[in-house]
């Protein structure tokens, strides 16, 4: 059964291919109850809020599984869409750890899909309302992992555009020095990005601005400066 596979995926991460396998053989099984049995066991992994081994390695494997294709099937992006918008109906909950798990969840898949993959204007406006409005929670690991979930979505030649603009607030605002280094990871570099990302080699914390000139030193060309 899924749930028997999800079981084994937490143990190791050395299980996830097979267990990969198995979920893809139950899907051409059983098309119609799949996705109900499979966001039913994600669903497990949403109350728990530590970071433990045994839930990090179903995020993982839930990842892997929703955006790599396997050897006989290329990646099902309707799936992955589809489980997305089923997490962010949650993304409002009263829970601080359905909250965390949902912006993980849907940033890890955004990120790890290929470059050339679209995302549809439902999920795109899906994930705006959400992850945005997550940007202003008051726990600093949903906000974290809530904008890096805009990492695909911002246009960093524009600076007007929605996204930058909460990048670039939570960098220099956000009382989290967490939350800060996440935003100076994100955000893309560009004219205005770079300033603000400048702006942050004297903040007040140490580690942010270690953080900052790792960035800088990474990301950006020095004629860039």
């Amino acid at each position: 059964t899924v749930a028997d596979v999800f079981s084994k995926a937490q143990v190791s991460f050395g299980a996830h291919k097979k267990a990969a396998a198995v979920l893809h053989r139950l899907r051409v099984a059983s098309p119609d109850s799949f996705d109900d049995e499979f966001f039913a066991c994600v669903a497990c992994v949403l109350e728990v809020y530590k970071r433990e081994p045994a839930a990090e390695r179903i995020v993982e494997f839930v990842v892997e599984f929703a955006t790599q294709s396997s050897e006989d099937e290329a990646f099902d992006e309707a799936f992955m869409q589809s489980l997305c918008m089923r997490l962010l109906r949650l993304a409002h909950a009263k829970d601080k750890a359905v909250r965390f798990r949902v912006a993980q969840l849907v940033c890890r898949m955004l990120n790890s899909m290929a470059e050339d993959a679209e995302v549809s204007d439902d999920l795109f406006e899906a994930v705006e309302e959400a992850m945005l409005s997550r940007c202003r929670d008051k726990v600093p690991l949903v906000r974290a992992w809530a904008l890096r979930a805009l990492f695909r979505l911002q246009n960093p030649l524009d600076p007007s555009d929605a996204f930058t603009v909460e990048l670039l607030r939570l960098m220099a605002t956000d009382g989290s020095k967490e939350v800060r280094m996440a935003a100076i990871s994100t955000v893309a570099p560009s004219k205005h990005s770079i300033k603000a990302i400048l702006a942050r080699t004297r903040d007040v914390s140490e580690e942010v601005r270690l953080h900052a000139l790792s960035v800088l030193a990474g990301k950006v060309e020095m004629r860039w400066l």
